[in-house]
């Protein structure tokens, strides 16, 4: 039976379409060239959340990736006001989480109560992301432990990048209760909300990280390039075992090694310029909706979780029959519609300064089995809106090499390459093209970097290699002799 809602929530229901406690309130944006926070924290909350977001960003960008790198797309983060809340729509045992592929991805869920006051769950989940853009390969101990050793990361008054500062409560837990055997953490079997599994990554990656750092660099670029956990780690650490990494990690807890941390002078980071606003009634339940399809991905009672997120779209299209979160998650998070394809048209035309429109509709052609110079025509409209959108750059060159314009296909994958050469799903493309154009072994190469990176998951299909290389072969002496030299990708990065 339906508990009736109170007084309170009818307030809310008001402007939200239901009776949802978690939903109660306001909810506000802080919209920045990166990110874009939405809470119902106060406006000086959220701006600090924001700023501790864009912080986190710009240490990462210039210590990793040696520059500043923008995300590809822009990254919403919603914050619960605390744990219950956030755990309604994601399930037990969740305290933050992270959507690669969200359709406004990528997407950051977390909470921020009085125990999480700088932000440390939200840059964990950013790590995670940022962490993904260069390859899935990677087991759930360095997963976590690189995480956690980064989510701490914040710049000083002098200017320093400060990396590696314990997370308080991993390092109580490994002091007071210990850490997992070595054998332990490595079974991928083990229990990841084991208490004690955070805390026992934590502990291995931040001494790998101190001391053994070179080392640790030759371990991920070998996952990058698709060698299994367990070769990596024989190839990179031969001399520790399991037992030597118990030995090790048992003098490192005792002497608090993990007490150092790296202080790396970066260029000052510029707050950028925000805005704040309240989102209004078609947002609130678009927003809802997303959050009950996200919930229907991992709870039990899926068909539950999908009627609330339908009903939450119903809510959402008396307002706005196109607004553009609904029709996101309509088509690509639900059931689709019969009509899917020519909502995803509409969304396009009424909304053309969304890229998410014309990355839905071009996955909608693509689903519907779309010739190529449909999908070209799409493609290049919606470049003409968004010419720098690595997604749309990756999209017509995929339509250019159908239509067998190589050198054309070949320009379009390195302007992607050009923004986003860290990505695999880019890599793989340009790849494709070094092949179309006769560069076959410089294609094959970025080709089997890309693809244990990405696990075979892109927007469009990838090349079935061995016809590939064959078409490769037999165009080679027909290769233009103007084509620049190719640019790969710095597997330091």
């Amino acid at each position: 039976m339906a508990t009736p809602c109170s007084c309170l929530t009818v307030c809310a229901a008001l402007v939200l379409g239901a009776c949802t406690p978690s939903f109660a309130g306001p909810w506000h944006q802080v919209d920045g060239p990166y990110f874009r926070v939405i809470s119902r924290a106060s406006e000086s909350d959220a701006r600090a959340t924001h700023h501790d977001l864009d912080q986190f960003l710009h240490v990462f960008s210039t210590v990793a990736w040696k520059e500043r790198n923008p995300p590809r797309h822009k990254i919403t983060a919603v914050l619960f006001d605390d744990r219950r809340e956030l755990r309604e729509f994601l399930g037990a045992r969740v305290n933050g989480t992270f959507f690669r592929r969200a359709p406004i991805a990528p997407m950051l869920v977390a909470y921020r109560g009085r125990e999480d006051p700088s932000s440390e769950t939200l840059k964990h989940e950013l790590a995670h992301y940022l962490q993904s853009t260069s390859t899935t390969n990677q087991p759930s101990w360095f997963i976590e432990g690189l995480a956690s050793y980064l989510q701490t990361a914040s710049m000083n008054d002098a200017g320093e990048a400060l990396i590696g500062i314990p997370p308080a409560g991993h390092r109580y837990f490994a002091h007071v209760y210990g850490v997992l055997d070595a054998e332990d953490l490595f079974d991928p079997r083990q229990d990841i909300h084991d208490p004690a599994f955070y805390p026992s990554a934590w502990l291995l990656t931040h001494y790998l990280m101190q001391e053994r750092s070179a080392a640790l660099v030759d371990f991920y670029r070998a996952l990058g390039m698709g060698r299994t956990h367990q070769a990596a780690w024989r190839a990179s650490f031969a001399d520790l075992t399991p037992s030597a990494i118990d030995d090790t990690l048992g003098r490192y807890l005792r002497d608090r090694g993990y007490a150092n941390y790296r202080a790396i002078p970066v260029e000052p980071h510029t707050e950028p310029a925000t805005q704040y606003t309240q989102l209004n009634a078609a947002d609130a339940h678009a927003l809802r909706a997303l959050l009950y399809a996200l919930h229907g991905n991992r709870a039990v009672d899926l068909v539950q979780a999908r009627a609330s997120a339908a009903d939450a779209l119903d809510a959402v299209r008396r307002l706005d029959e196109n607004h553009p979160l609904g029709t996101l998650v309509a088509l690509e998070m639900l059931p689709p519609p019969p009509n899917a394809l020519e909502r995803a048209r509409a969304f396009a035309t009424t909304h053309p300064e969304d890229p998410h429109a014309w990355h839905t509709l071009l996955r909608w052609l693509h689903r519907s089995h779309a010739d190529a110079q449909r999908i070209d025509a799409a493609a290049r409209a919606g470049l003409e809106h968004h010419p720098q959108d690595v997604s749309l750059l990756v999209f017509a060159a995929d339509a250019a090499l159908h239509l067998g314009d190589n050198k054309r296909a070949h320009a379009l994958a390195g302007a992607a390459m050009d923004r986003r050469n860290t990505d695999a799903d880019v890599v793989l493309m340009f790849g494709r093209t070094l092949l179309a154009v006769g560069k076959c072994d410089d294609g094959m190469k970025l080709i089997y970097m890309a693809l244990p990176r990405i696990g075979l998951r892109t927007e469009v299909a990838p090349p079935d290699l061995s016809e590939a290389r064959r078409t490769c072969e037999a165009s080679q002496p027909r290769q233009d002799a103007d084509l620049a030299e190719t640019p790969l990708p710095d597997q330091n990065r």
